[in-house]
């Protein structure tokens, strides 16, 4: 097979297009465990939160926040 610039342009454009669906879900699959992660936070009593080192409103401002603000070390 000849390699010409059309040949190359699909091959790059496909592999473009697979890693970005490849960042979409794996993003998706973060923002699902950081909303099962909060709603586990704010389920959890006063004992087990100072178990982990928390109050209940530190604890209250981490389960509020939304599941797309993901702290930057999952994204």
């Amino acid at each position: 097979m000849i390699r010409t610039a059309d040949n190359a342009a699909c091959t790059t454009s496909y592999t473009a297009t697979s890693f970005s669906a490849a960042a979409v879900l794996r993003r998706l699959v973060v923002w699902l465990k950081v909303a099962n992660e909060r709603r586990a936070l704010g389920r959890m009593s006063q004992a087990r939160l100072m178990d982990v080192g928390l109050d209940c409103d530190q604890a209250w401002s981490e389960a509020s926040r939304p599941f797309w603000d993901a702290p930057q070390r999952t994204r």
